[in-house]
């Protein structure tokens, strides 16, 4: 065998086509390809063309931005970088989308780009352990053993938390509680951190309640707390409301405004457009990235949370509300029970506390008088939630949304005096509730200190 040849074998596995052809369907289909993408955990690194490579993360990037992902976008993103000319400028692009002819085939392209990757990776994961056997000849039953478990992960497509990583975790949440630090992801009612710890990390939690019973602002109210007050990075996908109404609230939550009396009312003075105008700079230079765009099915969900965690370092994301996401199948029950299968895999794969809001299958038009009872009766169960039953198994904590409802004798009319958020499904903990009241003046929920919490 010729040096040249031998040369070219030691060439790493990979498809010059299947490349091309990945890269060009996500210019003729953007959202469903790179949901494809996402599914199969495509990284830069599957590419092993560098410009290639270098379009593909900066597809990641423009997507992540809200933009389109086309010619447009990416060369003004490229040549801000000044990598246009680098990858090969317009020429390269239009080769790759002639070489294209459709995008109905993208999943066959992924997966042998997905199968060279892997080929790569075991390749460069044998020559790894290779050398280390090579130099260090003491103990090769240990090397052995930990090249056989990465090749088992590569083979399954997953990397198992090893038992070292799982003790640093376990030792760092431990140290946390006993300083006293919240666990989870911390509410702003210290007295419901203290005996639940906060939604967990990892897993879904649910919030539920009727229609009407200011869910969206109780989460809202939360997400500020969690980026504003904390400092913590994280999403707020207000599908019912929009970017506009909850960036409002989420303003007028940190000023100290009535959202009633500023937007509805239009009681407002020039100090509080001031005050409203800088709460907006505050969101704006924050860690809380608020997206109001309906129309999403889980995947694209998955996709939107996947990027955020790998550009933003999202640690939470709320989505209000769960039945604006689109599933998977032909029959509905098929459709939810995919939803909640990916609600599941998201969470445990980014590690993130994911907030998902549903209503109860009871509106306040069907109550008479009192919708419940604070002194512990009457309460809502989470058994009303609507939709099926594996929804509210796949939590690990559930947060029922109660309101006491006080119907004026006269007028027929209707008031929200007092709630409960009430923990009735906590599978690392005891359940319990707190009784929350409005503030009379900003509307944010508070501590109701006339009644007593119940744990």
């Amino acid at each position: 065998m010729s040096q040249t040849e031998a040369a070219a074998e030691r060439v790493p596995p990979h498809s010059v086509q299947a490349e091309h052809c990945v890269i060009g369907s996500i210019l003729l289909d953007c959202q469903r390809v790179l949901d494809c993408c996402q599914r199969e955990r495509i990284t830069p690194e599957a590419f092993y063309i560098p410009a290639c490579r270098t379009l593909y993360a900066v597809m990641l990037d423009v997507a992540a931005s809200g933009k389109p992902v086309d010619v447009v976008t990416l060369q003004n993103a490229l040549t801000s970088r000044n990598q246009w000319e680098e990858i090969g400028g317009g020429s390269f692009v239009d080769m790759v989308i002639d070489e294209t002819p459709t995008a109905a085939h993208a999943e066959h392209y992924i997966d042998i780009l997905k199968k060279k990757w892997r080929a790569r990776d075991g390749i460069q994961l044998i020559r790894e352990h290779e050398r280390i056997l090579f130099t260090n000849q003491d103990a090769p039953e240990k090397e052995l053993s930990e090249l056989i478990q990465k090749l088992v992960d590569l083979t399954a497509g997953t990397t198992h938390l090893s038992k070292k990583e799982a003790r640093r975790l376990i030792m760092q949440r431990a140290r946390q509680a006993q300083l006293g630090q919240t666990i989870g992801l911390a509410t702003p009612w210290k007295n419901f951190n203290d005996r639940i710890g906060g939604a967990p990390f990892g897993e879904p939690t649910i919030v539920a309640g009727r229609e009407g019973t200011r869910k969206s602002y109780l989460v809202n109210q939360w997400a500020v707390h969690a980026s504003i007050t904390n400092g913590i990075p994280g999403a707020y996908f207000a599908l019912e409301d929009g970017t506009q109404k909850a960036m409002s609230r989420s303003a007028c939550i940190i000023a100290g405004l009535n959202y009633w009396r500023m937007f509805v009312m239009g009681r407002s003075t020039d100090t509080d457009l001031d005050r409203l105008d800088k709460a907006c700079e505050q969101i704006e230079k924050s860690d809380l990235t608020i997206i109001g765009d309906r129309g999403y099915n889980i995947d694209g969900l998955a996709l939107e949370i996947a990027r955020g965690v790998a550009r933003y370092g999202w640690r939470f994301a709320f989505v209000d509300a769960f039945k604006d996401v689109y599933g998977k199948g032909r029959e509905q029950s098929e459709q939810e029970i995919y939803k909640v299968n990916r609600l599941s895999d998201i969470a445990r794969q980014h590690d993130i506390a994911l907030i998902v809001v549903h209503h109860v299958n009871k509106s306040l038009a069907e109550d008479d008088g009192y919708s419940v009872d604070l002194s512990g009766n009457q309460r809502l169960s989470y058994r009303d939630i609507t939709g099926r039953a594996e929804i509210t198994k796949a939590a690990r904590m559930i947060l029922m949304l109660s309101c006491l409802v006080k119907r004026d004798p006269l007028t027929d009319e209707r008031h929200l005096v007092d709630y409960l958020l009430d923990c009735q499904k906590f599978t690392d903990g005891t359940p319990g509730w707190i009784a929350l009241i409005p503030n009379r003046d900003t509307q944010a929920f508070e501590l109701d200190p006339s009644r007593a919490n119940k744990f």
